[in-house]
């Protein structure tokens, strides 16, 4: 248990929320390194895309965590093969503890 947090529940909770939503949920730490996700896999365009170019997927979701340290608050990015994603950060006694990542969203314009 990470701050009094039961990971099981929080796990539970972000399921729920895909189920409500959709879109893909990951907690990345303060190293930009994903803790977990739901689904686990990136959907199919992703997979295709980080078979040819995955490192830029990597930089695309550090540059992502790093805006939104520097602004505290909702963060969005268009990665560079033209999906949306949202960083949150997870702050705790004002200090920025890790980042809720919502990602792999279509741009329907």
């Amino acid at each position: 248990m990470i701050l009094g947090i039961n990971i099981e529940n929080l796990n539970n909770l972000i399921k729920s929320f895909y189920n409500l939503i959709g879109i893909k949920v990951a907690i990345y730490d303060t190293s930009f390194r994903e803790v977990f996700s739901y689904p686990e896999e990136n959907c199919m365009f992703c997979r295709v895309i980080q078979e040819c170019a995955g490192h830029e997927c990597d930089s695309c979701t550090g540059e992502l965590c790093r805006k939104c340290s520097l602004t505290d608050g909702i963060t969005l990015h268009k990665c560079h093969a033209g999906l949306w994603d949202a960083a949150v950060p997870i702050i705790y006694n004002d200090v920025i503890i890790g980042y809720v990542i919502f990602g792999e969203m279509k741009d329907e314009t």
